[in-house]
């Protein structure tokens, strides 16, 4: 649902690959192939092309990096080694095509980049009370909700945007999806720049 509503609202169309026809998504499967030779395969922790090479190995068990870690290199290796090298299909390294094919000013970016940060979370629906939003345990609030409720009413439905890598604050859309308003998390101290994972972790501890 996240998903589509980013495309929607970027004016992206999205083609789906028919079930059980893998032809269709070759370029994709051959991708993911050549990111994990580059990236995964002889650290611990990798995944196995399949369940003969993998044997009874576990790659959760070995796994020796976070995930915030291993975004960091697969940037890093696509920037500085995918793209600096030749391309089979290209013949030169995909930086230098680029370089020469694609012209910046042609790429069409939104208007506002705050609103690109608001519709690429996670979508979810919620109802927006006296106490503000509640999430995960959490209570977000703020002068612009407080508006909201004024405008619409005492319990009104709306839609929220996650970023589930800081949950120290939610985006809110208004019901006619002309206005979103960035609301802070209440206890913004322990929120702030706290994952989802790691609040689950902490409200586990907490309960045990």
């Amino acid at each position: 649902r996240s998903l589509e509503e980013v495309c929607y609202r970027l004016g992206i169309e999205i083609h789906y690959g028919p079930r059980m026809t893998p032809w269709f998504k070759g370029k994709v499967e051959r991708l993911q192939g050549t990111l994990n030779r580059g990236v995964a395969h002889g650290n611990p922790g990798t995944t196995f092309s399949n369940i003969f090479e993998r044997g009874d190995y576990d790659p959760a068990k070995h796994a020796v990096i976070r995930l915030s870690v291993l975004r960091k290199i697969i940037l890093m290796w696509i920037v500085d080694v995918y793209h600096q090298r030749p391309h089979r299909a290209l013949h030169v390294p995909p930086d230098e095509m680029w370089s020469k094919c694609v012209k910046t000013e042609d790429i069409r970016v939104p208007e506002d980049p705050k609103l690109l940060d608001a519709v690429m979370g996670r979508r979810d629906e919620r109802t927006l009370t006296h106490k503000g939003i509640e999430l995960e345990g959490l209570f977000y609030n703020s002068q612009d909700l407080i508006h909201l409720r004024r405008q619409y009413g005492e319990k009104i439905k709306v839609e929220i945007s996650i970023d589930d890598s800081d949950i120290g604050s939610i985006v809110v859309f208004s019901p006619n999806e002309s206005d979103y308003f960035v609301v802070p998390a209440l206890k913004g101290d322990y929120a702030k720049g706290l994952s989802r994972w790691q609040h689950k972790v902490c409200q586990r501890y907490a309960a045990e």
